[in-house]
């Protein structure tokens, strides 16, 4: 498949050196200007209201244009300012970095960006993502113990020619391209599509926006050959044969193949894997459930939606806030969530498990525009401020045994586990501890069964519910709840349950404790818990799984 058309993203940083002069904290808080314009600033002072004595410096950069087709963040440029030199006056003091706004916004300071025990100032890896006309508040604090607040405007601009981030016959895009004028959506500057079937079913780029590019290659495999790019992907791929299974359900059998899923979530990729005849067909036959992999139900090109959802989300974030998500290897989880709320009416129904099936149904095609346009503007209502917190699940002790193979695979998104010995119910006792708001937010948690109520109680340890125990009793083959309008119901023998942190603002992604019993045999425990009998239910395990 060919790439869009190739752009030469040149990127025009004007610094401008901070002056002397005392600034009260935080007061450099200024309205956006015309920053992502692409329209040169007259050379001079800050316009009024900022710090007096300020003369601008401008440093112009070009992208590398054998490379211009991947600027992304390993092809970005470094600005490096001399903070003693510049500032002779302070040449003793102690320079510290205290604040950042974007566009006249409160913003954050990029990992990116620094400054040495010398005073020299670095911002590395600056690319087209981040422009705006950011002030970076400097702390100086000289050695008699006199602090001066200092601002450097930094603002990095994309060239007049760049493309608007997606194609106009549409109202969710026509709402991205007009944040996208007021520099307040990110659009595609730094994203990639990959498809993963040598084009048996290939997501058309050009159609959706002209700032994608398409990475050749890459084979429907859990890894990634660029961990560095963001990157939407599919593979309309089943394997056949003894071993049949859907691409994502066919790696999924040891911890380490669990631990590849969660390199590449966090590499910020979303790769979507239709389910063919693993859902609905036998019944639901994956033997686990996360936010870290994307299944779509049906065959070749179901998974063609999702792939435009998730472009949809990509365009429409802030480029600070997408900037962050990035930085954090979170930008996967953030888009899982807004994906799965806006398929439900409210947060009471993200909180059960009509928001997180094992696959999701394409959405009604009368309902496809307007979920569209809600999916936009939830994504870019998020801030910097109150981007949503991380659920992340720690297992304290469990009745699980790692010897008979009943431990499958253990990481902070999720906890997987195999019903093999006999003992009846067990416990795990799970912790949130870990759980994370980038903003240092309180979090609220809820624990909920998302699938299996009569096989599964939580029993919180904590008045905040900080730990729990949940106590499994064995999942025996059941049929759920309808998951595709019509109510069409399937079978499964899996007990799945969800952390989810609240930070004031928005729920997180999920953090999911799976339970599966092998499909192949049932069993009957009478009321004291002894196994009675057990049976072979004519259905085959995979064999991996044996």
């Amino acid at each position: 498949m060919s790439c869009a058309p190739r752009l030469r993203l040149g990127l025009a940083v004007l610094v401008l050196a901070a002056g002397a002069a005392t600034v009260p904290a935080m007061s450099w808080a200024q309205a956006p200007t015309k920053a992502a314009s692409g329209k040169s600033a007259a050379p001079g002072r800050e316009p009024s209201g900022s710090p007096a004595g300020l003369e601008r410096r401008v440093v112009q950069t070009e992208a590398d244009t054998a490379k211009n087709f991947t600027l992304a963040r390993d092809n970005g440029k470094t600005l490096t300012v001399d903070l003693p030199r510049l500032l002779p006056a302070l040449a003793n003091a102690r320079f510290t970095l205290s604040g950042a706004t974007r566009n006249g916004s409160p913003s954050f300071l990029s990992r990116n960006l620094w400054i040495s025990p010398a005073g020299e100032l670095r911002w590395q890896e600056i690319s087209p993502g981040n422009f705006g006309l950011w002030r970076i508040g400097i702390r100086a604090e000289e050695p008699g113990g006199r602090v001066r607040e200092l601002v450097l405007p930094v603002e990095i601009r994309l060239p007049s020619d760049t493309p608007e981030p997606c194609e106009p016959a549409s109202s969710w895009c026509r709402f991205v391209r007009e944040r996208w004028a007021q520099g307040e959506a990110a659009g595609h500057l730094e994203d990639f599509y990959n498809n993963r079937d040598g084009g048996h079913a290939s997501f058309p780029i050009a159609n959706h926006s002209r700032q994608l590019r398409a990475l050749a290659g890459g084979h429907a495999t859990l890894m990634s050959p660029w961990p560095t790019r963001n990157v939407v992907g599919n593979a309309s791929v089943y394997y056949q044969g003894p071993n049949a299974a859907n691409m994502d359900r066919f790696f999924s059998f040891t911890n380490a193949e669990f631990d590849a899923k969660v390199r590449v979530y966090e590499a910020n990729h979303v790769l979507w894997y239709p389910a063919h005849v693993d859902i609905f067909g036998a019944g639901d036959l994956f033997h686990y459930n996360a936010a870290y992999s994307s299944i779509t139900v049906g065959s070749s090109g179901s998974e063609m939606g999702e792939v435009a959802r998730t472009l949809v989300v990509w365009s429409a974030l802030r480029p600070d806030v997408k900037m962050r998500l990035v930085e954090q290897g979170l930008l996967a989880p953030i888009t899982q969530l807004l994906l799965r709320r806006n398929r439900v009416g409210s947060d009471a129904d993200y909180l059960t498990g009509a928001a997180h099936a094992t696959g999701v149904f394409p959405i009604a095609a009368d309902l496809t525009e307007a979920k569209l346009l809600e999916l936009a503007q939830s994504a870019n209502a998020i801030t910097v401020a109150d981007v949503p917190a991380l659920a992340r699940l720690r297992v304290v002790r469990e009745e699980f045994s790692a010897a008979d193979r009943e431990q499958l695979a253990t990481n902070a998104w999720a906890v997987h586990r195999i019903w093999r010995r006999e003992d009846h119910p067990r416990e795990v006792v799970l912790s949130a501890e870990d759980s994370v708001d980038l903003n240092g937010r309180p979090l609220e948690f809820r624990w909920v069964v998302l699938r299996g109520q009569k096989f599964a109680r939580i029993e919180p340890l904590d008045p905040q519910g900080r730990s729990v125990r949940v106590v499994v009793t064995y999942p025996r083959r059941f049929q759920f709840e309808p998951v595709q309008p019509g109510g069409q119901t399937n079978w499964t023998n899996r007990v799945d349950v969800g952390l989810f942190a609240f930070n004031g603002v928005h729920w997180s992604p999920p953090a999911m404790l799976t339970v599966a019993a092998l499909d192949s045999e049932e069993r009957f425990y009478d009321l004291t818990n002894r196994l009675l009998w057990r049976k072979p239910t004519g259905r085959a395990d995979h064999p991996r799984l044996k």
